[in-house]
């Protein structure tokens, strides 16, 4: 009777343990579950967090790419800078030399602008000359002509005398004097040698003064219709009218020139009979006699 009740006694511990192991053993699946859903949620961020790393890394890495880049451009800009302000100083440089050139050509154009209307003027007065000479020579070759003529009379009178006091003494007694006529021109025969000098230029001769030295000068212009030529050397080199000088090419002498006029800086003068005035030209050297 007494194993009875006790094991009636025991039957609702065993209910109650039994439902306690259930409970507990709900518990432990629950507590295993919620760890379960713990780690995989774990799990999710993590593999969240790698995906992030390793994209944080592709763009770190980008970024160091760029970085990269970027400092290379910098390093070429400031090549390209520097070369850039080496050359804004060699333009510059140059701008400030080309403005000196510009300035020392405006300067040679307006000395050769007074030089060119300084040869201009003498070329003028030049012509101007040439045509009184030619006119006095014109005039002189008809009085030449006039005393030709006289003379011709002259002559056949004085024949005529001569031989009327031959027929009246038998022998010439008397001797007429040769007939000379005063400040007329000599025959066209003579003329070439004798010919007198006519000097039309307004300067004062002046012979042997300020010689130049060898290749001292040049011919600027060439007149082949009056046959003269100007050249660089004036008064200021010690020219005279009247200076008698020769132009060279190189060793090769082309001929003879006389000053006719004379200025500071230029000078004309005629080119003489025996050179060879086609030969000449500008640029050749005036070398003194």
């Amino acid at each position: 009777m007494a194993r009875s009740q006790d094991g009636k006694a025991v039957a609702p511990l065993l209910g109650v343990l039994a439902a306690l192991a259930i409970v507990v053993a709900g518990v432990a699946i629950m507590l295993q579950m919620r760890e379960r859903e713990q780690r995989l949620a774990r799990e999710r961020q993590l593999e969240l967090v790698t995906r992030e790393r390793d994209e944080l890394q592709t763009q770190l890495a980008s970024v160091q790419r760029e970085h990269s880049r970027l400092e290379e451009d910098v390093t070429r800009l400031r090549t390209e800078l520097t070369e850039s302000t080496r050359r804004l100083a060699a333009a510059t440089e140059e701008r400030e030399t080309m403005a000196r050139s510009i300035a020392q050509r405006e300067q040679e154009l307006a000395q050769a602008t007074g030089q060119v209307d300084r040869i201009n003027a003498l070329l003028a007065d030049i012509r101007k000359d040439r045509d009184d000479l030619k006119e006095k020579l014109a005039r002189a070759s008809s009085e030449r002509d006039e005393a030709q003529d006289q003379l011709a009379e002259l002559q056949e009178t004085k024949s005529q005398l001569e031989a009327s006091l031959r027929d009246m003494s038998g022998t010439p007694t008397v001797e007429l004097q040769k007939v000379v006529v005063g400040d007329r021109p000599q025959p066209r025969a003579m003329k070439a040698q004798t010919a007198p000098s006519v000097s039309y230029l307004s300067s004062d001769v002046s012979a042997g003064a300020g010689a130049l030295q060898e290749d001292a000068g040049q011919v600027l212009v060439v007149n082949r219709e009056y046959d003269f030529v100007v050249m660089d050397v004036g008064r200021n080199h010690g020219l005279s009218v009247g200076q008698e000088f020769q132009i060279v090419r190189g060793e090769e002498v082309l001929g003879r020139v006389k000053v006719e006029k004379v200025y500071d800086d230029l000078s004309a003068a005629a080119i003489l009979g025996e050179s060879y005035q086609h030969s000449i030209r500008e640029g050749d050297f005036v070398r003194s006699l």
